[in-house]
């Protein structure tokens, strides 16, 4: 009979206490396995460049020395990148005509510097603005028989991976390529690290009400615009309601309704100087 009662309370489903309990157990052993990977992968790093550096060269010129000597972009990266340049061109002539401020961002920006042009096998393009000049492009946009700005929605994977992202479009192209624009939020910063807490804390409710609402209305999991009109309006309207009315600050973020991203931690908590920001 013991073993009968015991069999019995096996199938019973856990409670509430104990299942939190073992997701705080799982977040906190992955946390561990993650600190120690990443520790890892940043000592193989740092082994690998010092193996490559010369005599009297800093980490710096190892580096730069050691993408020079890459090879340019094959012939399918080049197509694309090629398609991805008259976008950006037509993309600068409209910010060019309208006062539009904004800035090469994320690989764009690294390929720019380290590789004087497009990273070999880079696919996309991305730039940064200012919220004030990317709400007006949205606007100047609209009428463009060519050109158009698709949102694409992410919300689904994990609650924590829930986006909005603009992406402008060549309707004549008939390849799905690219350019990313990420708008960005001023904000008075003291500190790096006190700034990116208060930008992943204010991400938090945001993240919770997207990965219900998404939930509720059946959204795939991937990156994909949104055809209905309805959801689509239901899904600006909370991204809309998180992004602050008022840009005022000494410095850009990232708007709230970007991923949150690890990597973001790696570039300052996904801030940069303001006065630096301009191109």
């Amino acid at each position: 009979m013991g073993n009968l009662f015991k069999n019995m309370r096996n199938l019973l489903p856990p409670s509430k206490k104990s299942l939190n309990s073992i997701k705080d157990l799982i977040n906190f052993r992955w946390s561990l396995i993650d600190k120690k990977l990443n520790w890892i992968a940043e000592r193989e790093e740092l082994l690998f460049w010092f193996l490559q550096m010369q005599p009297n060269d800093s980490l710096i010129d190892t580096k730069l020395n050691f993408f020079k000597k890459i090879g340019k972009e094959p012939g399918h990266f080049k197509n694309i990148q090629l398609i991805i340049l008259s976008i950006m061109d037509s993309f600068n002539e409209i910010c060019i005509k309208n006062d539009l401020k904004y800035w090469l961002w994320s690989g764009t920006l690294l390929g720019a510097i380290r590789h004087e042009g497009f990273i070999p096998w880079d696919e996309d393009a991305d730039v940064g603005m200012p919220r004030e000049d990317f709400n007006k492009f949205k606007e100047i946009v609209k009428p463009n028989p060519r050109y158009e700005l698709v949102d694409f929605y992410e919300a689904g994977i994990r609650p924590n991976a829930c986006g909005r992202f603009s992406k402008l479009v060549d309707k004549e192209c008939p390849y799905p390529i690219y350019l990313d624009i990420f708008p960005f939020d001023k904000e008075f910063v003291d500190d790096h690290d006190e700034a990116a807490k208060k930008y992943y804390t204010a991400r938090i409710p945001l993240e919770k009400e997207i990965w219900e609402k998404a939930n509720k209305l059946g959204l795939k999991k991937e990156s994909r615009p949104i055809e209905d009109p309805e959801i689509k309006f239901q899904m600006d309207e909370i991204f809309d309601r998180y992004i602050p009315k008022k840009q005022e600050g000494d410095s850009y973020q990232w708007g709230l309704e970007l991923f949150k991203a690890p990597w973001i931690k790696r570039f300052g908590g996904g801030i940069i100087a303001y006065k630096n920001s301009f191109i």
